[in-house]
């Protein structure tokens, strides 16, 4: 007669087979349909950076590639991958941050000068110096017109908000533990966001900021590449269940 141990793995062997089967997806689908997202993303990433300027190709052209996975897994990146595309994106922060605070300063001597002259041609037509206040006036609305046409300010703003981004990336790549291919690719995807975006800046008579799409975007690949990794580690955690079951089954059948 078998043993118990022996009795009751049957019975549990038994259950598993005849249990009905789960509504909710398995570990390995949930695996597929991150991976499908992914690939959809990067896709999308690609197509925006083949429509970009050539400048912003040409920086992009200019970053590491992404390692190449022959399968989804949660191998981690080396230390030197990593330590380049952190530098990457340091060096894009620091030049977000340059161009912000060249256009703060431009949009605020701008208004300094606008005001200083606005009141020296208003002493000047006060001592009844007309032609000095003429051409004093004549230079106010010429820098008034200018930075009503050209958006000095915003183009800070915009700037301002690309740095933040920058700094938010370059946070993720250097203190993601452990730092996995997914997280090296998303970190790339979200870096060449960063140069084609940088590309539909507010210029002359364009006022309009695009920084929510690109705060959206970047969302986005972070969205999709942290189901990936969840979706993989739970998958993993199945498999070492599994095995650990059939172990169990194996040792309890030999008794």
């Amino acid at each position: 007669m078998p043993s118990a141990k022996v009795a009751g793995a049957a019975i549990w062997l038994l259950a598993i087979l005849m249990s009905p089967p789960s509504l909710s997806q398995t570990p390995i689908q949930n695996v597929q349909n991150a991976l499908s997202q992914v690939t959809k993303t990067a896709e999308e990433v690609t197509s925006q950076v083949q429509q970009a300027s050539s400048q912003a190709q040409a920086k992009v052209n200019e970053l590491p590639q992404a390692p190449i996975e022959s399968k989804p897994q949660l191998d981690v990146v080396s230390e030197g991958e990593r330590t380049h595309l952190c530098g990457k994106i340091s060096a894009f922060t620091g030049h977000a941050q340059s161009q912000e605070l060249e256009y703060s300063s431009l949009a605020l001597a701008t208004i300094i000068s606008a005001a200083g002259l606005a009141l020296v041609g208003s002493i000047s037509s006060f001592l009844a110096k007309n032609k000095t206040a003429g051409v004093i006036g004549l230079v106010v609305a010429a820098i008034v017109g200018f930075s009503n046409a050209y958006p000095i300010g915003p183009v800070a703003d915009f700037y301002r908000s690309l740095a933040g981004q920058a700094n938010a990336l370059s946070v993720e790549c250097e203190y993601t533990k452990p730092y996995t291919l997914n997280a090296y690719a998303s970190n790339l995807s979200q870096l060449k966001l960063l140069y084609v975006y940088e590309d539909k800046r507010p210029s002359l008579g364009n006022y309009r900021l695009s920084t929510d799409d690109l705060t959206k975007q970047l969302q986005v690949v972070r969205t999709t590449a942290n189901n990936l990794t969840n979706a993989l580690t739970e998958n993993a955690l199945d498999d070492v269940t599994e095995e650990r079951s059939a172990h169990h089954f194996a040792a309890a059948k030999k008794k």
